[in-house]
């Protein structure tokens, strides 16, 4: 599913992967959510993926809330309009299921 960043802020509940299209450790981290997803109970459109080069005018939002975008896949889930958790996904091979599973995990709460 993709929406626009701004939209995305404004929302009480969703959860978004931030996908770098010209990084390596973000095509590793999307691709190992969408198998994380295949295999799960959550649908892939409930997570929403933001081209954050389409979107660097609304990036500034997140560096407001403290979080800053290296493409390494970095995903947020936002509840009542807040930031409640961040993970850069393909930061380091050895331990992105660890990280998707958190990621999921603060999906469903």
């Amino acid at each position: 599913m993709s929406s626009s960043l701004a939209e995305i802020l404004r929302q009480k509940r969703a959860s978004v992967f931030f996908h770098a299209s010209w990084s390596g450790p973000s095509h590793v981290a999307l691709r190992a959510l969408r198998d994380h997803l295949s295999v799960s109970a959550i649908p892939e459109n409930e997570i929403t993926i933001i081209d954050v080069d389409a979107e660097e005018k609304t990036i500034c939002r997140l560096v407001d809330e403290g979080i800053s975008l290296h493409g390494y896949g970095e995903a947020v889930v936002i509840r009542d309009g807040k930031i409640r958790h961040f993970s850069a996904l393909g930061r380091g091979d050895d331990t992105i299921t660890m990280r998707i599973d958190t990621f999921l995990n603060e999906h469903r709460a």
